[in-house]
């Protein structure tokens, strides 16, 4: 696989490679799959990836959602 020039690109070709086993992969084993891709971008839109998704306007300071 090559690396994609476009970010958007990036993104899907980095999700679907981390899909597949072994179940979980370091950036340093995804640009190696990954013919040309640069491992701190790797990491980076891994990072990305894995962060958990909030609504904007949210706090991350409470699982409930309720205001104490």
């Amino acid at each position: 696989m090559l690396w994609p020039n476009r970010r958007p690109d990036q993104i899907p070709a980095i999700r679907d490679l981390a899909a597949t086993p072994p179940a979980a992969w370091s950036g340093e084993q995804v640009a190696e799959a990954i013919r040309g891709a640069n491992k701190a971008d790797v990491e980076r839109i891994l990072d990305s990836l894995a962060a958990p998704l909030q609504p904007p306007g949210t706090s991350s300071g409470s699982s409930d959602g309720l205001d104490s």
